[in-house]
Parts: C-alpha cells; sequence; structure tokens
C-alpha cells in the first residue's frame, strides 16, 4: 500500500506540472477513442507485407492463418457483417479520467471472446482479447522516472489465430499513424489475451476435484445416516459423528453462556472474531488498488484522513492474534502440567499442532493454486492481489511453516503469519519448562527477553535502514513483518500474560473506582496512540517521517499493543469491563471463533475471485469498499463453514481418536492393607454383585447423598410440597426391603433427570445397622445436594464388620459437634458413612466425597430411614452397596411387575377359553 501511495503522489503531478506538460501532445491522446476505426481503416486492404516478416524469410502457417482471418474480418466490416462489428465493437479507447490517473479502458469482454463465426466446415474464426499497454507518459513528453512505467491499458481484439507478435505489429503501425509517435518495445502481453476456449484439466486439478467431492460424498452420506437411521443423537457412532454436518453444525453453534466454565476467558472469543474482521476488511481496502478505478487519484485525498491509519494500521489485529495465541498456549498447557504433574509430552504437542493446521492449508494451496484459474474469467482474472503459480515451486515451503525465512515467493502470502506462529509454538516447551519449575524467575527471563528483541529491532532498522515505508516493500516486509525473531514479541507478552492468569487463577483482585478508570484510560491512550500518531505523515503536503521516528514509532508499539490488550483482558475476566466485557464476551462471537482458522484461510480466495471477475471500470470511496467487505465477509463465512463441517471438524474428530486411543489408562491406585474384615451378606443380588469397580463407587456417593434424602423424605405415597423454584431434583424412596437376620434391608430411591422429565436415576442400596445408637430426626424433603463441612478425623477402633474386602472404620467429629461414622478400604470395596447429629442439634449438610492415598471415603448427609420396613429406632444405619442405572418413564408407570404378570396370566385364560 505504501508503494502505491508513493506512485500515485507522483501520478498527481501530471495535473500539476503544466510547465512539463505540452497542451498539443495531450489532445493527441484523444485519438485513441477511435482506435478501433482507426485501425479497421487503415488495415482495410490488408495484405501480407503489413506482417512485415523479415527479408528473406517466408511466412510461416500461424501468419498466413492470421493473414485469412484479418482479410475475412476486415471483409466484414465493410459488408456490415455483424461478428466483423462486434469485435470491431468491443475495443476500448482512450480512458476517461486520465488526469484522475484512470489509466484503463476494458472495453468489452464477453463481446468479444463470444465470437465465433464459422467460415467453412473446417474454419471457424473467434475472437481473442488482449490488452494493449500504451506509453502515454512518453507520448506527452514527460520525463518523470516515478510514473515512468505506467501505461494506458486499451482493450482491442483480434482473431484467435493471431499471436501477440502479429498485434504488436499492426499495434505499432496504427499508433504511429494515428499519433506519430515510433515505439519499439512490445504493446500486448500475452498472459492478457484470453479466449473463450479453455484449456484441459491438469491431472493435479482432477485430483483437487476429486479430493473436495470425496469430504463432501463422505459429509453428505454421514449426514443422511444420521438424520434419518440414527434416533438417539447420544448414541451415534464416531466416524458418523465426525462427518455429519448436522453433529458438527450443532457443536457449532453451541452456544454457552458467559462465565459458566471458570476456565474460558470468555472476551478472548470477541477479540479474536474483531481481529479477524479488521484483518479482511483491511484487505479488501488492499486488493482495491488493483481495481480500475475510475478516480484512483481520490487515494491521495483518504489517505490523509484518519480513519485511513485504522485501515494502514491493520497489522495490529496481527498482533492480537500472536497475543492471545501465546496467552492460550501457556494457560492451557500449564495448567495440563499441574494435572500431570510437570510431565508435557512435547511430541504429542507438535504432532497435535501439525495435524491441526495443515490438512486446511493444503486442500487451500491446491484449491488456490489449480481452481482461482478455472472459478474466475474476465480481462483482469490475470491480475491479482497475488500471483499463484509460485505455489508449484514453494508449496512444501509453506506446508513447513517456514516459507517466512525459507523464500521470498511465499505461496499464499498471508499463510506467513502461521509460520511464525508455529514456529514460536515450537519453542514453548521450552517456556513451559522454565515457568512450572521456576515460576516468577523465568517470567522475568521472557520479560528480559522481550526488551532484547525489541532494542534488536530498533538497532536493525537504523543500521540497515529499512522503513516500512520502503519503495520496495517485499525487502522491508521480509525482514521486519515476516521474521519471527522480530514479530515475536506479542506472542511472549500474551504468554507472560497467561502465566500471571495463571498463577493467580480463582483469585479475585478488588480495585477501587479509581484503579479502573486509570487501567481503561491508560490502556485506550496507548491504543489510539498505536493507531492514530501518524496521521500528519500521511498528508500529501505533509512532514516526511524520519528514520528515527518511524523505528522509534515501529519498536514501541510493537510493545504497547499487547499491553494495552493485557487490560482489556484482566478488566473483563474480573469483572470490571462494564459494556466492552458484555461486547466482547457475547455468545454470538462463539461460532465465529471457531470458525476464525478457516475463515482466515479462505477470506483471500473471495477477495481474489471478486476482483479478477471485474470486467469494468470502478469507483473507489470507503462506502463501496465495506459493501464490498460485507459481500466478501458472507462468502467467506459460507466457505469456512463448508470446509470446517467437512473438512476441518472431520480430520480434527479422527485426530483426536487416534490420540485418545494410544493413550495410556490410568494406573489404578493401590491401597496397603489395614485390617480384614468379613460380613455375611444374604439379600445381596448377583447383578450387584458384579458391578464394576467404577459403578459401585458412583452408586455409594448416591446412595451417601440418597441417605440424608431419605432422613427428610415425605412417607410413600404423599404428595410433596410445591416448591416456589426448585434448585435441584428431589429423590424419593418408593421402596424398602424387609431386614434380613443381620438388620440389613434393600433400599430404592428414584431421582428425575433434571432437564429431562422422560428419565430418571434408580439407586439400590443395601443398607445395614453400624452398631451405633443415633437419635431418629423427622423426615423431611431435601433436594440431592452435597454441601462440604469440615471433618476432623478421629482414629476409632474398628466398628463392626462390614464387607468381605480390607476395611477400616474411623469415628470423625464435625465442629458443630455431630459425629461421622467413616469405613475406609479399597476403591473397589464397600465404603461409606453415615453422620448423626448430637443430642439437640440438627442434622449437618453432607460433606462431598474425598480421596486420600488411593482410599474411598464417602460421607452421607443423614441417616438412612426407610419408609416402609424400618428397623429399631435409635440405630444409625451405614449404605455398604449401590447400583445406580437410568431408565425411563413408562406411562403405566403405577403398576409393578406382579401387576403386569397378573394381567398377562389373566390374558393368557382368556384366550385358553
Amino acid at each position: 500500500m505504501v508503494n502505491t501511495i508513493a506512485v500515485l503522489c507522483g501520478l498527481t503531478l501530471i495535473s500539476a506540472m503544466n510547465a512539463e506538460m505540452d497542451n498539443k501532445e495531450f489532445m493527441e491522446l484523444h485519438k485513441l477513442q477511435s482506435l478501433g476505426l482507426e485501425f479497421a481503416q487503415q488495415f482495410q486492404n490488408i495484405t501480407v507485407t503489413d506482417l512485415q516478416i523479415p527479408i528473406g524469410s517466408n511466412p510461416s502457417v500461424q501468419d498466413l492463418r492470421c493473414l485469412a482471418d484479418m482479410a475475412l474480418w476486415m471483409k466484414g466490416i465493410s459488408s456490415g457483417s455483424l461478428w466483423s462489428l462486434k469485435m470491431i465493437d468491443s475495443w476500448g479507447s482512450k480512458p476517461a479520467g486520465i488526469l484522475s490517473l484512470n489509466f484503463n479502458d476494458l472495453g468489452n469482454y464477453e463481446e468479444c471472446i463470444n465470437i465465433n463465426k464459422l467460415v467453412s466446415s473446417n474454419h471457424v474464426v473467434r475472437g481473442k482479447y488482449c490488452l494493449a499497454k500504451l506509453p502515454f507518459v512518453k507520448m506527452m513528453g514527460i520525463d518523470l522516472p516515478v510514473i515512468s512505467s505506467f501505461k494506458l491499458k486499451i482493450a482491442v481484439c483480434f482473431p484467435s489465430s493471431c499471436s501477440t507478435v502479429h498485434m504488436d505489429t499492426f499495434l505499432h503501425r496504427a499508433i504511429q499513424t494515428l499519433l506519430n509517435v515510433s515505439y519499439t518495445r512490445s504493446l500486448v502481453d500475452e498472459d492478457s489475451c484470453k479466449t473463450s476456449e479453455r484449456e484441459p484439466l491438469t491431472g493435479l486439478t482432477i485430483f483437487t476435484i476429486v479430493l473436495l467431492s470425496i469430504f463432501g460424498a463422505l459429509a453428505l452420506l454421514a449426514t443422511l445416516y444420521d438424520y434419518f437411521v440414527c434416533q438417539d443423537q447420544t448414541q451415534l457412532p464416531a466416524l458418523i459423528e465426525f462427518f455429519s454436518v448436522r453433529a458438527n453444525s450443532r457443536a457449532l453453534f453451541r452456544l454457552t453462556n458467559p462465565n459458566s466454565n471458570p476456565n474460558v476467558i470468555d472476551c478472548l472469543h470477541g477479540m479474536r472474531c474483531m481481529s479477524l474482521i479488521w484483518v479482511v476488511f483491511g484487505h479488501d481496502y488492499m486488493v482495491s488498488r488493483h481495481l480500475p478505478n475510475l478516480n484512483r487519484a481520490s487515494f491521495l485525498h483518504w489517505i490523509a484522513t484518519p480513519f485511513a491509519n485504522m485501515i494502514e494500521h491493520a497489522v495490529f489485529a496481527v498482533d492480537t492474534f500472536f497475543f492471545l495465541s501465546g496467552l492460550l498456549v501457556i494457560m492451557i498447557a500449564l495448567r495440563s502440567m499441574n494435572k500431570s504433574k510437570g510431565k508435557l509430552n512435547i511430541p504429542l504437542m507438535y504432532m497435535h499442532r501439525f495435524l491441526r493446521l495443515t490438512p486446511l492449508l493444503a486442500v487451500a494451496i491446491l484449491v488456490y493454486m489449480k481452481l482461482l484459474p478455472l472459478l474466475v474469467d474476465g480481462p483482469l482474472s490475470h491480475i491479482g492481489y497475488d500471483d499463484y503459480k509460485k505455489c508449484e515451486r514453494t508449496w512444501f515451503w509453506t506446508l513447513l511453516f517456514v516459507q517466512n525465512y525459507a523464500t521470498v515467493d511465499i505461496c499464499l502470502a498471508h499463510s506467513w503469519y502461521l509460520g511464525v506462529d508455529m514456529q514460536l509454538y515450537l519453542i514453548s516447551p521450552i517456556l513451559l519448562i522454565a515457568l512450572y519449575k521456576w515460576g516468577k524467575k523465568a517470567a522475568i527471563g521472557i520479560v528480559v527477553l522481550i526488551v532484547l528483541l525489541s532494542v534488536w529491532l530498533f538497532t536493525f532498522m537504523m543500521v540497515k535502514k529499512l522503513s516500512m515505508m520502503d519503495p520496495n516493500p517485499p525487502r522491508s516486509q521480509r525482514f521486519l513483518y515476516f521474521s519471527t525473531h522480530l514479530h515475536g514479541t506479542p506472542w511472549l507478552i500474551g504468554a507472560v500474560f497467561g502465566y500471571f492468569l495463571h498463577v493467580n487463577r480463582g483469585k479475585s483482585f478488588k480495585l477501587s473506582r479509581l484503579m479502573v478508570w486509570t487501567g481503561w484510560l491508560v490502556s485506550l491512550a496507548l491504543l489510539f496512540t498505536c493507531l492514530f500518531s501518524l496521521v500528519a505523515y500521511g498528508k500529501f503536503n505533509g512532514p516526511r517521517i524520519s528514520l528515527l521516528e518511524e523505528s522509534l514509532y515501529y519498536t514501541l508499539s510493537r510493545l504497547a499493543w499487547p499491553l494495552s490488550l493485557c487490560w482489556v483482558v484482566f478488566a473483563c475476566s474480573q469483572g470490571y469491563g462494564g459494556m466492552a466485557n458484555s461486547f466482547l464476551s457475547s455468545p454470538l462471537w462463539q461460532p465465529l471463533s471457531k470458525l476464525s482458522y478457516s475463515a482466515y484461510v479462505w477470506h483471500i480466495l473471495i477477495q481474489e475471485i471478486n476482483i479478477r471477475r471485474v470486467q469494468s471500470n470502478t469507483y473507489f470511496s470507503n462506502y463501496e469498499v465495506m459493501l464490498k467487505f460485507w459481500s466478501d465477509f458472507g462468502f467467506t463465512l459460507l466457505v469456512a463453514y463448508a470446509t470446517y463441517v467437512s473438512i476441518e471438524a472431520p480430520l480434527g474428530g479422527l485426530e483426536r481418536l487416534v490420540f485418545s486411543s494410544r493413550r495410556p489408562s490410568p494406573p489404578e491406585k493401590t491401597v496397603p492393607e489395614i485390617e480384614s474384615v468379613k460380613t455375611p451378606v444374604s439379600n445381596l443380588e448377583p447383578d450387584l454383585e458384579a458391578s464394576t469397580a467404577t459403578t459401585i463407587s458412583m452408586g455409594l456417593l448416591g446412595g451417601a447423598l440418597m441417605g440424608g434424602v431419605v432422613g427428610h423424605a415425605v412417607a410413600k405415597g404423599a404428595r410433596p410440597a410445591k416448591a416456589a423454584a426448585p434448585a435441584a431434583p428431589v429423590a424419593q424412596v418408593v421402596e424398602n426391603g424387609v431386614p434380613d437376620a443381620n438388620g440389613c434391608y434393600k433400599q430404592t430411591i428414584k431421582e428425575p433427570v433434571a432437564g429431562n422429565r422422560k428419565l430418571y436415576t434408580e439407586t439400590v442400596h443395601l443398607v445395614c445397622p453400624n452398631g451405633s445408637p443415633q437419635p431418629h430426626p423427622q423426615p423431611v424433603a431435601m433436594p440431592a445436594q452435597v454441601v462440604p463441612v469440615p471433618v476432623h478425623h478421629v482414629v476409632a477402633a474398628p466398628g463392626p464388620a462390614l464387607t468381605s474386602n480390607h476395611t477400616q472404620s474411623f469415628n470423625s467429629t464435625h465442629s458443630n459437634g455431630t459425629q461421622t461414622h467413616l469405613v475406609l478400604g479399597h476403591p473397589g470395596s464397600v465404603t461409606g458413612a453415615v453422620p448423626g447429629p448430637a443430642p439437640g442439634t440438627a442434622a449437618a449438610p453432607a460433606p462431598g466425597p474425598a480421596g486420600h492415598s488411593g482410599l474411598t471415603i464417602l460421607y452421607a448427609a443423614a441417616p438412612v430411614v426407610p419408609t416402609h420396613h424400618s428397623p429399631p429406632a435409635g440405630v444409625a444405619h451405614v449404605v455398604l452397596l449401590s447400583k445406580t442405572v437410568k431408565k425411563q418413564k413408562s406411562a403405566a408407570s403405577s403398576l409393578n411387575v406382579s401387576h403386569w404378570l397378573l394381567i398377562l396370566l389373566i390374558l393368557y385364560c382368556l384366550i385358553q377359553k
């Protein structure tokens, strides 16, 4: 963009320097308005001498074919043939508004290439559209090096049998006759020539189409199977779930309420999406310079506006991406290292990152390189934001994510960001290990590294005399913008801030109103300084920025922008964000945040298609670019959604499936043998005995919780009181078994499933007395919710025999004076506890489950009180075994098994009669 502005500044001198302009020669340019007609009159009687074949050489077959078609064309013009008139009518003329820097007249592209005249049974004359580049600067007698390379681009149409050499020969004679100017260089570029014929598809193009078709077919088949076969969406097969558009869309558009997950910083979704929108919007202005704008000179007025600085500095959106990447990498990895006690699977990290980014990028390279030419057709289809033919030479550097260092011709120019981000990710394990082991010392070391990199950037710009306003942008971009070591400071600042958030997770910072206002004012001041501090230097007649000033700005802004973002994230996560937090944390950003990678990869494709298909002059204004942005962004989201649900999400699911199956299962914790006790259990069902350790443990937890509910439940058959707003499902005791000789009985408890009225959980307990007399509380309905209570463990003599596994009993005293009887054992053994209130005190709430050294400890909120066959009053009970299953309510839920058997017996008797 800077190079274009510099050129445009030179071009405005055409209208300002009247002394350099010969009025007569300028008026001569108007003769080009009838270039096509003058050409037809000059070559009305075309002969072989008009081809200017060198003396001693004979005309080739192509020369003779071109000469024959030209003769037919000129004859058709004389006779008024429609196809001949269309060929000359499609020519362009002198562009209107040369002094407004409009140098293009694209003629009528469709009219030219649609010419298909059948002259004989084996001879067809087709139109060939080309752009002739005329050196108008020399024609006007102006000698300015900055604009010497600019030429008028005028559309011409010739028979397809004529080559660019033939066209140059004819055009040189026509221009010399019209303008009396001799010009020997080539006027027609072969790349600009188009016909209605299309080249055959290459093998790689066919492979790309087949590959996309396979992904599309898999998505379609999985979606049909999901929709018509799978009735229960919770029981989808893995492959169907991965490839189903329905399942992937459900996951994509699933919204979570802000602050519902303490491990998620909700405002990051909005920051990521706003940065993506900023990048796409900025690129729309960049590609607009490739359009044939009628008012290109208006760029000079636009660049002086403050709004233009927001577009010119859209590079800060990329710095925001780097900041977020460093923050999330450090936060997520440190959280995982805390769980694994410092272990970090570095190869798995690298493999996951590579498989996450590479497949979609590889498909994008194929699409940009092979399918983009098939998707565009127009006079400017060869002119765009980038040349993707170089992907044939440098595609592998992009897939290795070293394109920013390995080559100047980057395949997919906007993929440089992915290379820098991947290289920073490769060094992240070093920072993670250092932060985990040395904490604040490592963080201070990273801060020192940030300072050193900033000093290096400033020194490098001063010594090498590099500038982002360099007339040679590729040189400055490669060293200042694409380099990881000079563009890594935002990522490192995000990493340090991520460590700060990790260390202070769950901590609430109490800030005064003055501190909050100060933080926001400083943050906004830094942001606006980065954006608008160069407004004065953008004016045409304004001051020119010095190398020292630009070096200071470029270095300090690279630090100020991410530092201001630190406050934004901190304020939003701590509740000081106000309207900013409400906007950035809106759940509506979540789907777009998931599509951000796909949208970043594909947005240039949509912009390329829209600028390469232009067939007439355009007009530049902020409103026109805004219209173009919404169309580009809308189609970008559609393409991003299609590739996400058909490529990115399915391959991500397969990657998770492969690596999750290879992860070793955690070893079972063992407990030293404490004491062997045996308990005869007579009423335990065989299916309860065959339950797995996990089921038993969960059942014991449910039994302990249900024990507290049973102590407050109403008698069976009584209607519970209607609650105004129940906080949790209420469990009900539906059946108690008859106690055996040991005083043990089975107890069945039903609890509705929250959010689903058709499902309920049924828990069966084996309840036995523990031999400790306890008072009997009154039954009261109580929600099944666990509330922690501090417990002081006091070792006591072993209690009565409970199970056949190794267990030990303890008595615990609560802070409120209540006592709890605990049973400890292996995770697979039966454990439980029933706290009983002290005389004259209320029952204590139930603490949650806890584990220590592999032991399973379960607490119950209150003594388990049966409603039918109650044991002697004053005897506390303990839950030994539990089994929990989820069932669906039936229409005849009031009938039990015995009733159904009686009904079947009656029906059988009636049938026999």
